[in-house]
């Protein structure tokens, strides 16, 4: 019986799930939109909007960063164990 994968992610020739390019792009496509989003209201004067657009783009820029730093670590401590 196998193992069900998740979403985004497909075995590798070892049985390992991979994040496909998809989804990581998918995260920087919705930060870089909500920061268009945050620049524009800004330019029209919609000062909350703007601060509430600009707060998200930082977070997923955020989690981001983290989950790629993440994943580094995690990929060179696979290769010094095989």
């Amino acid at each position: 019986m196998s193992r069900p994968q998740p979403v985004g992610s497909k075995p590798d020739a070892t049985g390992r799930s991979r994040i496909t390019q998809p989804a990581v792009t998918t995260m920087l496509y919705f930060a870089a939109a909500f920061l268009v989003i945050a620049l524009l209201a800004a330019a029209l004067g919609f000062g909350g909007i703007a601060g509430s657009a600009t707060f998200i783009a930082q977070i997923l820029s955020l989690v981001f960063l983290g989950l790629a730093g993440l994943s580094l670590l995690l990929r060179e401590t696979r290769r010094d164990v095989s």
